[in-house]
């Protein structure tokens, strides 16, 4: 049996795959930030209890930097029949009491969008998020585009 890349999951590979459903999705994409960003010399502490009512997924620090984390995950995609390019579409909000709202830079410094399907983050600050619903943009040669594309392993914003 072939292996796959752990940086690229498909929507067809979940029928073999053990981790399925938004909850193992959303875990293993927050397992995926976590390492690419120890790989980057960072700590990262994380939550043990899921269903926490925290407004952020991982806590990073180097030295005296300290980064709160929303990651966002997906491996879907979307085509439009106008376009040759992939959507993939995000909520990017929280609930509280039954409501949704945008996440704030309170709850969070980054939100970490995960392309699970192409291999891709993008390290966005909070603040540059306007709407509870992202897009995200490839072309028909799998580059970036939209105003993410700017975003995509932005990590270095996280040594601000």
């Amino acid at each position: 049996m072939e292996q796959k890349s752990s940086r690229h999951l498909k929507q067809s590979d979940q029928s073999d795959n053990p981790v399925k459903g938004a909850a193992s999705l959303g875990s293993l994409g927050e397992m995926m930030v976590a390492l690419e960003l120890m790989i980057k010399g960072w700590a990262i502490y994380t939550q043990f209890i899921g269903g926490s009512s925290s407004s952020f997924d991982l806590l990073a620090v180097k030295g005296d930097l300290f980064k709160r984390i929303q990651v966002k995950s997906t491996a879907r995609d979307y085509k439009e029949k106008s376009r040759k390019s992939k959507k993939h579409i995000l909520k990017v909000c929280k609930r509280s009491k039954g409501k949704f709202s945008r996440y704030s830079s309170s709850d969070c410094d980054f939100i970490v969008i995960v392309l699970m399907d192409e291999g891709r983050f993008f390290v966005i600050p909070t603040e540059k998020f306007s709407s509870k619903t992202v897009n995200v943009y490839t072309n028909e040669d799998g580059v970036p585009t939209g105003w993410t594309a700017e975003y995509q392993d932005a990590w270095d914003l996280m040594d601000e």
